[in-house]
């Protein structure tokens, strides 16, 4: 009973444009450090940062995959084509 149902002033839908990109890291670890400790830099030419323990290394990945999305390019809704 398609029909009967209510027509939606709005469109129920949300598009995002969204791309499966992926970036590569060098980690390079003190073997002898207690906790862990070392470096990280996004390739081919990101900014080295120095982490010492699992926190810090948690924070230097999250801000290299932020620092990627916030360079890729995303589609607003306003251009993308209208449903007719």
């Amino acid at each position: 009973m398609v029909g009967s149902l209510m027509r939606a002033t709005t469109p129920l839908f949300t598009i995002a444009a969204m791309t499966n990109s992926t970036i590569r890291l060098v980690i390079e670890l003190d073997l002898d450090s207690d906790p862990i400790s070392g470096t990280l830099q996004p390739q081919p030419d990101g900014e080295t940062t120095q982490f010492a323990g699992w926190l810090q290394l948690t924070q230097a990945l999250e801000t290299a995959r932020r620092s990627t999305i916030s360079n890729t390019a995303r589609a607003c809704p306003g251009d993308l084509p209208q449903a007719q």
